[in-house]
């Protein structure tokens, strides 16, 4: 099959600008982004700013994206950019498609809870790569063990599907770049959930047990993902979420861990997209991050 392989922009670098308060969404989810009680502010007001622009600004890579899940054997390179203009109210896409290309955002993007987070440059304090590269591979570690953990918890109930992670990378306005991880937890199968239409006392009960069961584990592993982060010194993390209602498109949201006033909400289309392996030759997406 032919490789889909193309630019949907005309340049890999965002141009530095002031984030007008317009480009920044209100719709993410906020229930959960206040969890983290070792939360402190930043150095000053100015430093705050810059993090927040940098990081509200940056550019996704995601390397060997699974299709549909963790045992997909088809996997895609994904790049993805901000988008800056605001939609209008009446404006509303297809969940499965990114708002400025014919490509579809992966199954398990569309269908999963994404948290992307790194070890590198804790706090935007610029360390040696040897550093860097250190605590990336301890991180990995930690992530591995932990989702082995989160998912031997949830097996028995089987509520939700087991979570999984890949590579992915940052990069910010002046170019530089910082490696890192994307972690999904796939939210509840509609299939898997009790039916309540005979409406006994019963059946709403199991229904009720059964919305619990999801809340507890989607908090166990947002949990996870922000101690994990702290652990690492990290300022914050993103949230990756597709919203379904009325405006669909996937919203990604900086939840602060260390560095108060940097949250954002943003939304990310697809920019490059390629679906058989060799993003590299091609030069649209940059594999030598992920080196």
């Amino acid at each position: 099959a032919a490789s889909k392989r193309r630019s949907l922009s005309c340049t890999n670098t965002v141009k530095a600008f002031t984030p007008p308060m317009s480009m920044y969404s209100s719709s993410c989810s906020s229930s959960q982004n206040k969890s983290n009680n070792n939360i402190s502010n930043a150095d000053d007001e100015s430093n705050t700013n810059k993090l927040k622009a940098q990081w509200s600004l940056g550019r996704d890579v995601w390397k060997n994206v699974p299709i549909l899940s963790a045992s997909s054997s088809s996997t895609v390179h994904i790049q993805t950019k901000v988008r800056l203009e605001p939609r209008p109210d009446n404006d509303t896409i297809s969940s499965s498609i990114s708002s400025s290309s014919s490509f579809s955002w992966p199954e398990i993007v569309q269908s999963s809870i994404l948290y992307g987070f790194g070890a590198y440059n804790p706090r935007g304090e610029v360390m040696p790569d040897e550093i860097n590269r250190e605590q990336h591979l301890l991180m990995q570690s930690d992530i591995v063990n932990g989702l082995q953990q989160l998912n031997t918890s949830t097996s028995q109930d089987t509520v939700l599907p087991p979570a999984f992670w890949w590579q992915g990378a940052s990069i910010w306005e002046d170019g530089s770049s910082e490696r890192g991880f994307i972690v999904a937890f796939p939210k509840q199968n509609k299939n898997m959930i009790p039916s309540s239409k005979s409406g006994s006392q019963e059946v709403l009960e199991e229904d009720h047990d059964h919305d619990e069961k999801i809340r507890m584990q989607m908090k166990e592993a947002h949990d996870f993902i922000i101690q994990l982060a702290a652990k690492y010194n990290q300022g914050a993390v993103y949230r990756f979420e597709m919203e379904v209602h009325g405006q669909q498109r996937l919203m990604r949201e900086t939840i602060p861990v260390l560095d108060a006033g940097t949250d954002a909400c943003v939304e990310v289309e697809i920019d490059e997209y390629d679906d058989n392996g060799d993003a590299s030759a091609s030069g649209l997406i940059d594999l030598s991050l992920f080196e």
